[in-house]
C-alpha cells in the first residue's frame, strides 16, 4: 500500500512541476507579446512624429501633397516583421503546449494500474 501512494504522490509532483513550467513558458510568451506590441506602438508613434514634422515643413503645396500621400502608404516591412515576430513567440508557446502534452500522454501510457 505504502508503494501505490508513494507513486501517486511521485505523479503529482511530477505533473506540478510540469503545470509549472506551462505556466513559466505561458507568461514569458505573454510579457514577449506585450514589449514587442509596445516597441511597436513606440516605433509607430516616432514615425508619426517624424511625418508630421516633415509635414509642417514642406515649402509649398506640392511637397506637402507629396508627404501627405505617403503618409497614406502601409509601411508593409514593418507589419510583416511585426507578424512574423508575434508568430514566433506564439508558436513558441505552441510547442512546449505540445511538448508537455505527449510527455503527460507517453506518462498515461506507460503508468501501472493500481
Amino acid at each position: 500500500m505504502n508503494g501505490i501512494s508513494e507513486r501517486i504522490t511521485a505523479a503529482n509532483m511530477a505533473n506540478i512541476q510540469m503545470l509549472e513550467d506551462l505556466a513559466t513558458n505561458v507568461y514569458g510568451g505573454f510579457e514577449d507579446v506585450v514589449w514587442l506590441n509596445l516597441a511597436v506602438s513606440k516605433s509607430s508613434f516616432a514615425e508619426v512624429c517624424r511625418r508630421a514634422q516633415s509635414m509642417l515643413s514642406a515649402k509649398d503645396a506640392q511637397e506637402w501633397a507629396t508627404l501627405q500621400s505617403e503618409a497614406f502608404q502601409l509601411p508593409t516591412e514593418e507589419y510583416a516583421s511585426h507578424v512574423q515576430q508575434l508568430f514566433s513567440v506564439v508558436f513558441g508557446v505552441h510547442s512546449a503546449f505540445a511538448k508537455s502534452l505527449d510527455t503527460m500522454l507517453a506518462a498515461l501510457k506507460h503508468a501501472p494500474y493500481f
